[in-house]
């Protein structure tokens, strides 16, 4: 497998969508734990941002599996790397 640009911007992206879900989880956690914190606390706080996320990502990743056309296949990172974006807004 040959690392390209659009596999690293993909997965920087990622991680950094993962850090800040990782953060909200600990914060909430925290939270739960102190006397007369909140019982249930829901990470999503912008389901716009949310459902924009995970739909630019399944677009990317068609783009990626199906290469419609030669331009989408080369740069179907640009979509999954937005989503991942929107998601961190989400979050």
């Amino acid at each position: 497998m040959t690392f390209d640009v659009g596999i690293i911007v993909a997965v920087v992206g990622a991680l950094v969508f993962y850090t800040r879900l990782s953060g909200v989880q600990r914060r909430a956690a925290r939270s739960k734990a102190s006397p007369g914190g909140e019982g249930g606390v829901n990470p999503i706080k912008n389901w716009f941002f949310f459902s924009l996320g995970v739909g630019l990502v399944l677009v990317g990743a068609v783009f990626a599996a199906c290469k419609p056309s030669p331009l989408l296949g080369t740069y179907w990172w640009i979509p999954v790397t937005l989503g991942f974006g929107s998601l961190c807004f989400a979050v």
